[in-house]
């Protein structure tokens, strides 16, 4: 019985690693083959980390307010899917009453595509659960942490091998073509990706640069984040670019701290300033040459920021008077990319700006499809209750770094390994919540994925079973 139980718990964690690598490659999860492939990895994951619970050795600690908000999430989700009041025609493109079980109660606006989006939250969810198990073991926590950096930098170099020509593009989108990058089919969200990607790459980096024999793999680390600033840059998102600038900041400010407070990584940057001096002059060279070749769409940045026909701010109009329409417990799940085009809202200059086109369901989600701020989706589908407890689950991962700890400071050693890791992942956290602002990388599953993994990573250390890594 013991060797079954870990046997299915050593499974389900692979699994996860397999899920953060796989979810990227499978065409960004933006096809719903590629999400069909992940949300299996992730049920097989489950499935086997279930089992292995069979045995009270096994049992997870899990922070109580963590699962008391997804517990509240899955309650309201699929409540409202079973308590449907509409049923959408993709035929018509209309709603017909359907018979909810409880009329007076809120229900979503489709039981169908309601119910696909909760399997999908609630796998997401359990990924969350299970992540956090894991984030309490170094060499879990290790292991995840490594699987998201390298498969970040991987997109990257493929990305950037497909717009020299050298591999073929993963997506053929007439038209569109230059607004694809790696494995996303859309800019944005691709740049939000190599974005979560820096911090876990720059923090591996820090961390063997201040452990004595691990110099070379600290050169490999700071090279893999290297590429992937570079292909943010490539990439012809401007947002993305911004708030990769803002995360190198925060992080080079990581950095001289580090330098100020820990004898070994001081003498580490000693050691290998003449590399380090070289590599930071090849990024600024690969920096400036692509910021060179995207120059006639910084040109037009600022037109970006006018009021007048700004596809985002008409957008965002519709999007909050259907705010209004179910203001406490919203139009439920996945409901947003079907009601938009048949919102009363519809404002009459967004047609020219903006694809206003019919969903059908099955298919691949079109960037139209998204109202291009998650907080307001997450409102126009969840409701104020539901948007409430998503931000409760967020913030309250965000305890001071370092509270259950123990750190080493003597002999000049200022930093724990999980103190750095953590202070990287909040550094990722926040440039993808600003991204979020204008763009939809939290309804990706790619990205949530890896926004699930830091966020676990920084529930796990509030745990009383959370095992400190060796001391950076």
């Amino acid at each position: 019985m013991k060797a079954a139980t870990y046997f299915f718990r050593q499974m389900a964690g692979w699994l996860l690693v397999l899920a953060l690598i796989a979810a990227p490659w499978a065409w960004g999860t933006v096809k719903p083959v590629g999400l069909f492939v992940t949300e299996v990895i992730l049920a097989l994951a489950c499935s086997c980390w279930l089992l292995a619970m069979l045995a009270p050795a096994f049992r997870p600690k899990l922070p109580r307010l963590l699962v008391a908000c997804v517990t509240l999430l899955l309650l309201q989700g699929w409540f409202m899917t079973v308590n449907a009041h509409r049923t959408y025609n993709p035929a018509t493109h209309h709603f017909s009453p359907s018979h909810p079980l409880v009329p007076l109660l809120p229900g979503a606006s489709d039981q169908v595509m309601a119910a696909g989006a909760m399997v999908h939250v609630t796998a997401v969810l359990l990924a969350l659960f299970m992540m956090c198990d894991f984030a309490q073991f170094p060499q879990w926590r290790m292991g995840l942490w490594k699987a998201l950096a390298i498969t970040g930098a991987s997109i990257a170099i493929y990305g950037l091998g497909a717009k020299a020509g050298i591999v073929p593009p993963m997506f053929n989108v007439p038209g569109a073509q230059a607004s694809v990058f790696g494995s996303f089919v859309y800019h944005g969200v691709a740049g939000a990706y190599l974005n979560l990607a820096i911090p876990a790459q720059i923090g591996l980096a820090l961390l063997y640069f201040g452990r004595p024999g691990r110099k070379a793999k600290g050169l490999f680390w700071a090279a893999s984040a290297m590429i992937t600033i570079i292909g943010v840059m490539v990439n012809i998102s401007r947002g993305a670019a911004l708030i990769c600038g803002g995360e190198l900041a925060l992080l080079f400010v990581l950095v001289i701290w580090n330098v100020r407070r820990d004898v070994r990584f001081r003498a580490a940057i000693t050691r290998w300033k003449w590399f380090i001096s070289a590599g930071a002059a090849v990024l600024l060279l690969g920096v400036v040459y692509a910021v060179w070749h995207n120059l006639p769409r910084w040109e037009k940045f600022h037109g970006d920021f006018t009021l007048h026909g700004n596809s985002r701010l008409l957008a965002w109009r519709v999007g909050w008077g259907m705010v209004t329409t179910h203001p406490l417990f919203g139009s439920g799940p996945g409901s947003f990319k079907i009601r938009f085009p048949l919102s009363h809202h519809m404002i009459q200059a967004l047609y020219s700006h903006w694809i206003v086109s019919f969903y059908t369901p099955g298919h691949r989600i079109s960037r139209w499809s998204y109202v291009s701020n998650d907080y307001l989706q997450t409102l126009i589908q969840w409701g104020a209750a539901g948007f409430i407890v998503w931000g409760v689950l967020v913030l309250g991962s965000l305890r001071p770094v370092g509270r259950l700890i123990n750190r080493d400071t003597s002999a000049g050693h200022g930093y724990s390994a999980d103190d750095l890791l953590i202070s990287c992942a909040r550094v990722a956290l926040l440039g993808i919540f600003i991204h979020a602002l204008f763009d939809y990388p939290l309804e990706i599953t790619a990205l949530e994925l890896d926004v699930a993994f830091y966020l676990a990573l920084n529930w796990a250390q509030q745990t009383p079973n959370f095992h400190c890594t060796d001391k950076g």
